[in-house]
């Protein structure tokens, strides 16, 4: 199993994007928040986290309210009321893409995994599948990163992420599909 976040552990957001509690007592876990200023960047992370957790072999875990950047410290922090109204919709979108990936691409079930490249702030790694493959490239980088995959040109943003799949076997030349 892989996750980010758990009952037993800090919320992704907060262990991400905000300082680590380090032992310190529940009256200071309880009053934090990420500043305003660092809730963007903390949800980039986030977002690129889960594109690897949902790429790499294991079966990908969403915490409850980890799709709407829920925060909190340890336990009872990280078991706040799920917030029904919240209209923090960035994460939600890309994680139904990446789980409609996972599910539609074979690559992802059992398919075998060749690390490209594992550098400074890169990690590109390849999964093959029965029918077919996908190139998976992290930039956890300030600078748009360009780079290679499947013999092709390919941009990554800075703090994103790419998967391209194609077909082991293609029918269609130049045939894809978005998630």
């Amino acid at each position: 199993m892989n996750f980010l976040s758990t009952h037993d552990t800090e919320r992704a957001m907060t262990a991400i994007a905000d300082e680590p509690a380090n032992g310190r007592d529940r009256f200071w876990q309880s009053g934090r928040r990420i500043p305003a200023a660092r809730v963007d960047d903390a949800l980039r992370r986030v977002l690129l986290a889960y594109a690897l957790i949902y790429t790499l072999p294991g079966v990908p875990c969403v915490y409850y309210g980890d799709e709407i950047g829920m925060q909190g410290y340890r336990d009872p922090f990280n078991r706040a009321f799920y917030d029904w109204n919240s209209t923090e919709r960035r994460l939600r979108g890309p994680l139904a893409n990446l789980a409609a990936l996972r599910r539609d691409c074979d690559a992802f079930d059992g398919g075998s995994i060749e690390v490209i490249e594992a550098q400074g702030d890169v990690l590109h790694f390849r999964r093959v599948g029965r029918t077919q493959s996908a190139e998976v490239i992290l930039n956890r980088g300030l600078r748009l990163l360009c780079t290679q995959a499947f013999g092709k040109s390919a941009e990554i943003n800075p703090g994103g992420f790419t998967i391209l799949v194609e077909e082991n076997a293609p029918q269609n030349v130049g045939y894809f599909k978005i998630y």
